[in-house]
């Protein structure tokens, strides 16, 4: 049975980080609500370790996670140029193709239309309706399900996710964001 090294420092690390931080944890689970300031000592004590472990956790982490990104983020620049290259040109076929078949469809109409005007004989129509369909037959539509946008102010809010980076940012380039302001919140240091 082959031992992942890796694997079982990253759980040595966890299993260390939450043994030193079980004895705070408790400490500021005791306190069910703050009455004075010795429990808020207490209180604040504790939660700074916590804090400082969980910062440790955090470095821990990236220490680990950072190559894995800096090769996922290789790859994707990679592979991104005839990724991006195939998508056009399927995008450029998947174009020529529909106006082909609207030509197509036009054509019919057309023939359809000589055949009711009594221009075209019922052998003639099938014959050329034949020869429509082998040099459509290589391109075929097919119906496909899709969400389609038809009023994105309708749309339910349970759907809707802000992009809170992008508003603070607005927020602090001076710009208004409707339903949202920039201001100054307490935020407990540790």
């Amino acid at each position: 049975m082959k031992v992942d090294k890796k694997k079982l420092r990253e759980q040595i690390i966890v299993k260390s980080l939450k043994s030193r931080a079980a004895a705070p944890i408790k400490k500021i689970n005791a306190l069910k609500a703050v009455k004075n300031n010795d429990q808020n000592v207490v209180l604040m004590d504790n939660t700074k370790i916590v804090s400082q472990l969980v910062k440790e956790a955090e470095t821990e982490m990236k220490e680990i996670i950072d190559p894995i990104l800096g090769s996922v983020a290789r790859i994707k620049e990679l592979f991104k140029p005839f990724i991006d290259e195939g998508k056009k040109i399927i995008g450029e076929s998947k174009d020529k193709s529909y106006k082909f078949m609207e030509q197509s469809r036009a054509k019919k109409v057309a023939l359809l239309q000589k055949y009711s005007n009594g221009e075209l004989s019922g052998a003639s129509l099938m014959k050329q309706q034949g020869k429509l369909e082998v040099a459509a037959g290589a391109s075929t539509i097919r119906k496909v399900w899709a969400a389609t946008e038809v009023n994105a102010k309708l749309t339910p809010r349970q759907y809707l996710v802000p992009d809170e980076t992008a508003i603070r940012e607005a927020l602090k380039a001076g710009k208004s964001v409707p339903g949202w302001k920039w201001e100054q919140v307490d935020n407990i240091a540790l």
